[in-house]
């Protein structure tokens, strides 16, 4: 960059003719006494005038620097009121539309708006459910927590990770119905589903690198995951969908138990999506990327427990 269109060199310019010289200049700018040197430097060069008189002690403005000086602390000035207008839009309001699945938990997502707020106080979280990449786009949410891979067009798509199922049944099923081992068990039980507008439905089973079409007795229940949890621990069929640390208290207490030993429905590739025309929002892309930067922190250190819980279960 030029120096001359480089506001540091008018803002350094302008602390001289304070008086104090360029080690003064150095000092009220915040800028190390090296680079202001250099800034004044490459402007005399650029301009073909000398600015400063280096000989004095402390420098001085030359004629020619005097004449320029307005100009420059009009430049300083304008920088400070960008700056100014800039901390003041950050202290406004603003709303933020967060639609986060019912299958996450909300202890996670709650911890990280808390911690958020800490930086922008005047920030406040709106948290909703279940709102797909869609209703970014129409306008209903600003940002929407997806368990899935949406069409790039419009979107702005921050990855968050993947994101494991555990297949469950309750102990009252099991009691009626043989306890299913592997995907080709499940021909003799029926399943619950989750189904919504967007969402992957689960077509197949996986395990490792292997995977095994999904074919059971029947469809007990296929909708949102509030039913489909009642529906398993009311002992209605085998859940494929309900996320791990939504049935975890269940699992601990001894009301669901896992099943099919390590088969499960494809990972969820869990995203953050911003409609494109929010992108000059500097503040809700600010929370936007920090947002998914904490919970990919989180779903990790959740992944690692729910492998560990796993593997004493099925060693159990």
């Amino acid at each position: 960059m030029k120096a001359v269109s480089n506001i540091d060199a008018w803002r350094v310019l302008a602390a001289i003719a304070e008086g104090n010289g360029i080690t003064g200049a150095s000092e009220s700018t915040g800028i190390d006494l090296p680079a202001c040197t250099r800034l004044i430097k490459k402007l005399e060069e650029e301009l073909g005038y000398a600015l400063v008189e280096h000989q004095v002690r402390p420098a001085r403005l030359t004629d020619f620097g005097l004449s320029v000086l307005p100009a420059a602390r009009e430049i300083a000035a304008e920088q400070s009121r960008i700056l100014s207008a800039a901390a003041s839009f950050t202290r406004m309001p603003l709303v933020i539309r967060l639609s986060v699945p019912v299958n996450n938990p909300r202890k996670s997502v709650n911890e990280h708006i808390r911690t958020y707020r800490e930086f922008d106080p005047s920030l406040s979280v709106q948290v909703i459910s279940d709102m797909d990449h869609q209703d970014v786009l129409e306008g209903r949410a600003d940002l929407a927590y997806i368990p899935y891979d949406p069409p790039a067009s419009g979107l702005v798509i921050l990855p968050i990770g993947r994101a494991m199922n555990v297949p469950v049944v309750s102990p009252g099923y099991l009691e009626t119905h043989p306890f299913p081992h592997t995907p080709e068990d499940l021909i003799h039980h029926k399943v619950i589903l989750r189904e919504s507008r967007h969402y992957p439905v689960t077509d197949h089973l996986e395990k490792n690198s292997e995977n095994r079409p999904l074919r059971c007795a029947g469809i007990a229940f296929s909708g949102d995951v509030l039913s489909g949890r009642e529906c398993v621990l009311n002992g209605e069929g085998v859940a494929l969908d309900l996320s791990f640390s939504r049935c975890l208290t269940e699992i601990k207490e001894g009301k669901l138990i896992p099943v099919l030993d390590g088969w499960h429905r494809p990972e969820w590739h869990l995203n953050i999506v911003i409609a494109k025309e929010n992108e000059s929002n500097a503040r809700l892309m600010k929370f936007a990327r920090w947002f998914a930067s904490a919970e990919a922190f989180a779903l990790n250190k959740r992944s690692e427990k729910r492998e560990s819980m796993m593997k004493d279960l099925f060693r159990a």
